[in-house]
């Protein structure tokens, strides 16, 4: 659902309130009663700067919504930048929410707020694979992450991929393990892309003409979710997963060198043919 906040302040905000919480309610009924057992609410506006009576009128919603929510598993994601102190006591202070989510790509700072404090029990999803580029993911760097994350957060059961509602767009992203097969089992740790794959291409597999080596190096929707499952394998104790998914990542600032060294000569190339193509039209003439 995305996102609450912006239908609670500005200047229609009573009768924004009452729509949006009929609506929610709705919504959320037909969900419960069509088997579903997580919902997913959206909130990047929380990483923004925000008066006191606008994170007010957030905590106001979810606790309309509280006894609507009752049975499912709620999760709220926050992306695009680092969540601020402010907004993060608010958000980890929420009654029935299950599942916090973060962007720990581009928030950085967002995880010492995690690792300062991070309420028990419940699941946090780590964003630590980057929705908004189409790069390779750097997995050795990203599994250290998780492996201190994991020592605050706990480790046990299971953990979800969140791919097959964002890339589509829903608003609300249902988890029901009887229809759909993208879960990977850890716990309370969940590793996750840092916001909605809608942000990146689809599929590598379409990309029939691109030269094979910069193919290589890239990694949209689809390749992103195996990143997702890589990291999850490894994390759960399978050593090898990161190793051998990319050749490189054994020694990824070698790569990033190799990357720009031949981006600089392919650059280069293209310039030297054009340059030699207009010099040659002219002597022709």
């Amino acid at each position: 659902m995305y996102t609450l906040i912006f239908w609670f302040i500005g200047p229609l905000y009573v009768y924004r309130c009452n729509c949006s919480i009929i609506i929610c309610r709705e919504v959320i009924s037909e969900l419960k009663e069509a088997g579903a057992s997580w919902i997913q609410f959206d909130e990047p506006t929380l990483v923004m700067d925000l008066e006191s009576h606008k994170l007010e009128a957030f905590t106001e919603a979810y606790s309309e919504l509280e006894s609507t929510v009752s049975g499912l598993n709620v999760l709220i994601e926050t992306y695009f930048a680092d969540i601020p102190a402010k907004q993060y006591k608010t958000l980890t202070s929420l009654k029935g929410v299950t599942a916090l989510g973060f962007d720990l790509v581009r928030g950085t700072k967002t995880l010492d707020l995690i690792k300062g404090e991070f309420p028990k029990g419940k699941y946090l999803f780590a964003g630590v694979v980057d929705g908004r580029n189409i790069w390779a993911n750097d997995l050795a760097a990203s599994l250290s992450t998780l492996v201190a994350l994991e020592g605050i957060v706990g480790k046990g059961t299971y953990s979800f991929l969140l791919f097959f509602a964002c890339i589509f767009g829903t608003m609300i992203n249902i988890f029901m393990t009887r229809t759909h097969s993208w879960f990977i089992y850890t716990d309370k740790l969940v590793v996750s892309t840092s916001c909605s794959l809608l942000h990146t291409a689809v599929d590598l597999v379409n990309e029939t003409k691109l030269d094979k080596e910069i193919k290589s190096w890239l990694a949209f929707a689809a390749q992103k979710v195996v990143e997702v499952n890589a990291l999850a394998k490894a994390l759960a104790g399978e050593k090898d997963e990161v190793s051998s998914f990319y050749p490189y990542l054994n020694n990824y600032e070698a790569f990033v060198a190799r990357l720009t060294n031949f981006f600089s000569y392919f650059i280069l190339s293209k310039i030297l043919l054009n340059r030699q193509s207009h010099f040659t039209g002219i002597l022709l003439c």
